[in-house]
């Protein structure tokens, strides 16, 4: 009973580790600079909030220099 409970939990945890390698994951690099565009938009004011495309204009205008 325990040799078939540890063999099940080797091969559940096996699997999943073979499963890992497969993954790729690639991360936008601008994120950050929307992230940062959007802290600036939005620190000084408390009343109005600028709108995704307010910001995302500075933010395309940035990159496109």
């Amino acid at each position: 009973m325990i040799k078939a409970f540890l063999t099940t939990l080797f091969l559940t945890f096996f699997v999943q580790l073979f499963a890992q390698r497969n993954v790729q994951v690639k991360i936008d690099e601008r994120i950050e600079a929307i992230t940062i565009f959007y802290t600036l938009a939005t620190r000084d004011t408390l009343d109005k909030k600028p709108t995704p495309s307010s910001y995302y204009k500075d933010f395309n205008a940035h990159f496109e220099k």
